[in-house]
């Protein structure tokens, strides 16, 4: 036993002794004298020979106490600690990644038309009442209150403040209406989630993604928006169709728009259309108002339809061109020219008027003029008849003059207008006082005075079968009268 508890001073490394330290030299070599003590007697009875080689032999240590291996490197020192860093920095980091990611997912969609929610706002206002109430407690506390420390009386720990605070929402998506967890397209519009979303419960709310890592769109609702296209040009031509029949009727834009006005006149009532929709729409019913209304927003947003309301709160709607039939079209036509022309065709109908009035006159004017020229000298003849017959027979003329009223009724016994003779007349007098040939004076005729003409020209020998005196010619049309 005392061989293995002794060793050779070469079995030691150079050096190694050196480097042990003091305090546990001085405990093995106490415990190598207790050893040596207790088998003294039994090595030197046995072995005399060894015992005084073993008294030579510098004392060895315990092979189970004082066995002593190299020192760690200090390297090892330096990655245990560099170990026990890092496993704290990332659980606290993972802590702080947890809660913002927690409260970042909590948080969800912004609201419409915004850029915050109220879970914002709660959240804001959470994380307020939470330092002032612990700044609140600190202070009654005031850190050295022993009353405080006796009665176990503790605040929370202060808010830990990092530049992780969830504090934004994902955006509303475009043609949407969002609350925190859900969204809801608008008419028309259909909801189509992101190709990853079946990865959103796992990173929503991750720093960098926002709250909903993979946010749905709203896409166009073909289906919906090519049923709708077709109810708008239905709707627009029934509506054209109707505005059509009555225009054709005859019937006018009113001036007063008070009462419906033009959307009345030529149009439908609202709820009339609505219910048209609906028997239109059957496989969609639950939809119908919302198509309906949809409509109405596109014909009005093209200025395709007008809208009035009347007194009694009726709505009407009607289109803003009118479609008509041919024969109604062709009505139409010639009514829309007739009052687009109609004074044009006034004018020129006076204008013409006014034309052949003028033509009439001036035909008129011609004739008369030459029914004068003729009067005027049939009247010059009876004058000149007249003073031959008073000379070559005074029996049968007895006067050598004429009447000129007398002479009027006799050449102008065929017109019987007084108005028309006494025109006529006046130029056949004015142009037979005129000549110098005839006198005009005032004879007695039976009793009375009155003005006569009288030949004092030259009178020739007249051929009596061509002339026919001024009585004869009285006397025949006293019988033509009387017959």
């Amino acid at each position: 036993m005392a061989e293995l508890r002794q060793r050779s001073p070469g079995a030691y490394p150079h050096g190694e002794e050196e480097e042990e330290g003091d305090d546990d030299e001085e405990a093995v070599e106490d415990d190598d004298d207790e050893l040596i003590e207790t088998n003294a007697e039994q090595i030197n009875a046995s072995v005399p020979k060894k015992l005084a080689d073993v008294q030579r032999t510098p004392k060895r240590k315990s092979l189970s106490k004082a066995t002593r291996y190299p020192p760690a490197p200090k390297s090892w020192y330096t990655f245990t600690w560099f170990k026990f860093v890092a496993v704290i920095v990332i659980s606290a980091t993972s802590a702080v990644f947890s809660a913002y990611k927690r409260d970042s997912a909590y948080i969800g969609f912004c609201d419409h038309g915004s850029n915050s929610n109220l879970r914002i706002h709660e959240l804001r206002a959470q994380r307020q009442k939470n330092q002032i109430e612990a700044a609140r407690c600190y202070n009654k506390l005031n850190f050295t209150s022993i009353d405080a420390v006796l009665n176990n009386e503790y605040c929370s720990p202060l808010p830990l403040h990092t530049p992780l605070e969830a504090d934004t929402c994902t955006p509303c998506p475009k043609f949407a209406f969002c609350t925190p967890d859900s969204v809801t397209c608008q008419s028309s519009y259909i909801l189509k989630p992101h190709p990853l979303a079946a990865l959103g419960p796992a990173l929503n709310g991750f720093p960098g993604l926002g709250s909903v890592a993979f946010p749905p769109k709203c896409v166009q609702d073909r289906e919906k928006l090519k049923r709708i296209g077709g109810l708008v040009d239905g709707m627009e031509s029934w509506l054209a169709m109707t505005r059509g029949t009555r225009v054709c009727s005859g019937v006018k834009v009113p001036t007063d728009e008070r009462d419906g006005g033009e959307a009345k006149v030529f149009g439908l009532e609202k709820e009339s259309l609505r219910e048209a929709v609906k028997r239109k729409t059957k496989r969609d019913a639950e939809n119908a108002d919302e198509i309906f209304e949809r409509v109405l927003a596109d014909l009005d947003k093209f200025g395709m339809i007008v809208k009035g309301t009347d007194i009694e709160g009726f709505e009407y709607i009607a289109a803003v061109r009118a479609d008509f039939t041919l024969p109604c079209r062709i009505k139409v036509t010639a009514r829309e020219a007739w009052e687009a022309n109609r004074r044009r065709v006034y004018a020129f109908l006076v204008f013409m008027a006014s034309l052949f009035y003028l033509r009439s006159r001036a035909l008129a004017s011609a004739a008369e003029s030459r029914k004068v020229a003729g009067l005027v000298q049939e009247a010059l003849d009876m004058l000149q008849e007249q003073e031959f017959g008073y000379h070559a027979d005074p029996v049968t003329t007895t006067e050598p003059y004429i009447v000129p009223v007398h002479l009027r009724d006799l050449i102008l016994k065929d017109e019987h207008s007084p108005k028309v003779r006494q025109r006529v007349w006046e130029k056949v007098a004015k142009i037979v006082e005129g000549n110098a040939n005839v006198r005009t004076n005032e004879e007695e005729v039976r009793g009375e005075y009155t003005k006569v003409w009288r030949w004092v020209g030259s009178v020739g020998t007249p051929a009596r079968s061509r002339r026919v005196s001024f009585a004869d010619r009285s006397m025949r049309s006293l019988i033509d009268d009387e017959e």
